[in-house]
């Protein structure tokens, strides 16, 4: 179909010869003059709007807003953080599933009682920190046999278990190889146990 009418003044147009599919689709006036006379109109219109304003300029509807509008949520209130046991705020409609106040809390509350704490710290960044500190001051070197380089453990002088105070002192620290850590007092759960009964007789 190559003839329309002209949304403007009915008159039928054709369609130009070198005028293509999609430009011909979209267009609804025969001419420059229909189209800018519409748009004028609309121009016109819009300046009526500006210059007297809309009907519901400045009008109040209390009967539609806030706790009378269907879409209404309510206000916020003030909950405690089931975690840090910290004030936070939430929407009303989140009130009753809103138990903590960061994705930080709701991480810490899910793995409460899961992991032991001594894992925790020891999976920490501080003690990933701890570790390559002491590798550094050893120069990567085995402080019993001198192997450089290699599978190498940074190993607690006073044991890990019994001097928490001590945990991340770079100075308790000392670089062994596999071979050298399991010869140690303290390696494994029988050199805990060992020392375990050496603090007990001293005391």
């Amino acid at each position: 179909m190559n003839t329309k009418l002209c949304q403007k003044c009915n008159k039928e147009f054709e369609k130009r010869q070198n005028e293509s599919v999609y430009f011909w689709s979209g267009r609804k006036y025969c001419s420059k003059s229909c189209s800018n006379s519409v748009n004028a109109s609309r121009i016109r219109l819009a300046e009526f709007s500006k210059q007297n304003g809309v009907w519901n300029k400045d009008k109040k509807f209390p009967q539609f807003s806030r706790e009378n509008s269907p879409n209404w949520k309510g206000g916020e209130v003030t909950l405690v953080c089931g975690e840090c046991k910290g004030y936070f705020k939430v929407k009303n409609y989140r009130k009753e599933i809103a138990k903590f106040c960061s994705n930080i809390c709701r991480t810490n509350h899910s793995d409460y009682g899961k992991t032991p704490a001594n894992e925790k710290i020891r999976k920490s960044q501080s003690y990933k920190a701890w570790r390559t500190l002491v590798f550094e001051r050893d120069n990567y070197t085995c402080q019993g046999c001198k192997i450089v380089g290699g599978y190498l453990h940074a190993d607690h002088i006073k044991p890990f278990a019994l001097y928490p105070d001590d945990r991340l002192n770079v100075a308790n620290g000392r670089t062994l190889c596999v071979p050298c850590h399991k010869k140690t007092n303290t390696y494994g759960r029988v050199g805990i146990f060992r020392d375990l009964i050496a603090v007990a007789q001293e005391a």
